[in-house]
């Protein structure tokens, strides 16, 4: 398996993780530093991977395009690609609101801190990008408390432009599924589950 971060923390975070896994597990587990647009691997894979809304960082078109074929050179002609991502559609039709959302807590790996996870979203439903704020409040151990905020911004798909560009760049979508169990995708499915395979 190989993963590619542009974010040499993330690295060495996996790197951590390493540790404690049997070392033939490890051995086989490699990650690379760099911009996946332009970074020169040296593989190609049977199964190439897109998880978690990772497409949805690449908000321009040009962009997509650059992505989508770059993955289709990583891709082995007999290979598979897949994309997981939110249903589009399920987002656009709710009701938008100004409201904080609680998301969840955790414990902070590092410090061992309670963290208090939030979220503020604004959907442009003409660019079809939203903008994400995090808000983390952190009970540090004196008994104050740390707010940290982290803006995204993130491009929503929907199923037939997703396909006039993976037709564009090589692929052709072979399964779009609801969910990671294999649900069908349909209206009120959380997520799109899509299977490409090269032409």
């Amino acid at each position: 398996m190989h993963g590619i971060d542009n974010e040499q923390a993330m690295l060495e975070r996996a790197q951590e993780r390493l540790a404690p896994l049997p070392k033939e597990v490890a051995n086989r587990l490699h990650f690379h530093h760099g911009d996946v647009l332009t970074y020169q691997m040296p593989h190609k894979f049977a199964l190439t991977l897109v998880p978690y809304n990772g497409l949805m960082h690449f908000r321009e078109q040009e962009q997509q395009i650059a992505l989508l074929e770059q993955l289709r050179r990583w891709t082995a002609d007999d290979g598979l690609l897949v994309l997981d991502l939110p249903n589009a559609g399920d987002v656009f039709g709710t009701q938008d609101s100004d409201s904080m959302v609680f998301e969840r807590t955790f414990l902070e790996p590092e410090a061992g801190h309670m963290v208090m996870q939030q979220s503020l979203s604004l959907l442009d439903r003409t660019t079809q990008q939203l903008k994400v704020t995090w808000i983390y409040d952190e009970i540090t151990e004196d008994g104050t408390v740390k707010r940290t905020f982290a803006s995204l911004m993130l491009y929503y798909y929907f199923l037939n432009e997703l396909k006039l560009l993976l037709k564009q760049t090589g692929f052709e979508v072979e399964e779009v599924y609801g969910d990671l169990d294999y649900s069908p995708f349909e209206d009120g499915a959380p997520r799109m589950v899509v299977i490409a395979r090269p032409v």
